[in-house]
């Protein structure tokens, strides 16, 4: 007689569907996250451009009025203007896109926190894919 042997059945320790779960829900994730990403950097590119639009302006005009100077010190003394301006200009738009990154970089730790929960929640909460 052929001894034949009792299956022998080994616990499930893992469920694998909360891991495809993750997955899936990671590759959303990854998609939302790149299109916030691109917005943000467009609202720093259009920042940047207002600014260098702002500045070719009143470079054009400075050169305008100093064509029109009738003495070497009138030219100085715009000249002293332009940079009076140009420095406050740089200044305040240094603060405006320091703050602008801030506000991006609070918005992104957030994203991210929330993001990686919602991905992992399936794994970790119980009844997930860890069963003791």
């Amino acid at each position: 007689m052929a001894m034949t042997e009792a299956p022998t059945t080994r616990p499930q320790i893992y469920d694998v569907q909360p891991f495809f779960e993750a997955s899936r829900a990671s590759f959303a994730a990854m998609a939302d996250a790149q299109q916030r990403i691109m917005r943000r950097a467009m609202a720093l590119g259009e920042e940047m451009m207002r600014f260098t639009e702002k500045r070719l302006t009143h470079d054009r005009e400075t050169l305008s009025a100093l064509a029109h100077c009738r003495t070497p010190k009138d030219a100085i003394a715009l000249y002293g203007q332009f940079l009076d301006r140009a420095g406050k200009d740089y200044s305040e738009e240094a603060g405006k896109f320091a703050g602008l990154c801030a506000d991006q970089t609070r918005e992104l730790l957030t994203d991210t926190r929330d993001e990686v929960g919602a991905v992992l929640a399936p794994v970790l909460s119980p009844g997930g894919a860890v069963r003791n």
